[in-house]
């Protein structure tokens, strides 16, 4: 079983009480439960923004998570390099299945993974096709789709 297999390997019906494998960070939810912003700091001190938007339909949304830290400022998308990605993700896809939770009516998201500059020739980035691996296992039964650079996971 490949590493991702292993940190993302426990089956969810979309509960947010029920984690992945790795240890999430403390999660700084809205203060509202139907709120779009949630925040989280790593154990190296980088902060995250996770915003989940509207796009033109009400009942499709954006996930965009985002780097806050002043040494990132010219970059919010920067590729950080601390060893902390399956963590990362990990944490992003539970405030996810939280935000699912309390917006039972939206079946779908979607995220665009940033090109490193290495890799702006293929079609998808290596961002979305990790970030959609990590959906396929953290949301077995909802279907997880890439179009281009977006992945794109609609809830069953």
């Amino acid at each position: 079983m490949s590493i991702l297999g292993k940190i993302f390997s426990k089956k969810t019906d979309l509960k947010a009480s029920e984690p992945s494998k790795v240890k999430v960070f403390d999660i700084i939810r809205p203060s509202i439960s139907s709120g779009e912003v949630y925040h989280f700091t790593s154990d190296r001190g980088v902060e995250y923004e996770v915003r989940i938007g509207k796009i033109t339909d009400t009942l499709e949304r954006i996930i965009n998570f985002n780097v806050l830290n002043d040494e990132y400022h010219d970059n919010e998308y920067a590729t950080t390099n601390k060893g902390e990605i399956f963590k990362v993700v990990a944490t992003v896809l539970e405030i996810l299945a939280i935000y699912i939770e309390n917006h039972p009516l939206v079946k779908s998201y979607e995220f665009n993974g940033e090109f490193k500059n290495k890799d702006r020739e293929v079609e998808t980035s290596i961002r979305t096709r990790f970030f959609c691996r990590a959906l396929k296992r953290r949301f077995p039964k909802s279907k997880v789709e890439i179009i281009g650079n977006r992945g794109i996971i609609t809830i069953r």
